[in-house]
């Protein structure tokens, strides 16, 4: 078992995944893109990392499309470790605030009925390393 893994996403007690990763892993992306306004940056790139980041470009393609904040700003995915992809029900479509407009067979977030957050990243993503 990966360590880091388990110290960011789960219970060093038990291993297990925590049971409301899917929200703060969603919640997180968003609160990056609200820091870097806040802090009224204007990044030339954004590096994301594995699942736990990846919906900062999917975030920038449809929620900023038009935020004067973000109109030069590229992304960059790098995939640590495939395995761990954030799959999660269909449900967390609404933690996402999307609806279900892009869940849909073969859709940018539906991987086998289940949302899958790193699928996401790759799809919306400027640059994959």
């Amino acid at each position: 078992m990966d360590p880091l893994r388990v110290v960011f996403n789960g219970d060093l007690t038990t291993g297990q995944d925590y049971s409301d990763n899917a929200s703060r892993f969603i919640y997180f992306s968003r609160a990056c893109l609200e820091m870097i306004k806040a802090f009224d940056l204007k990044p030339d790139i954004i590096h994301c990392n594995d699942y736990q980041t990846a919906l900062v470009p999917a975030y920038l393609k449809l929620v900023c499309q038009d935020d004067p904040d973000f109109e030069n700003t590229a992304t960059l995915f790098t995939i640590h470790n495939i395995q761990y992809q954030g799959r999660y029900p269909r449900e967390v479509m609404e933690l996402i605030n999307d609806g279900y407009e892009h869940f849909y067979a073969a859709g940018p977030f539906e991987y086998y009925d289940q949302v899958n957050l790193m699928k996401a990243g790759l799809v919306y993503v400027d640059l994959c390393s």
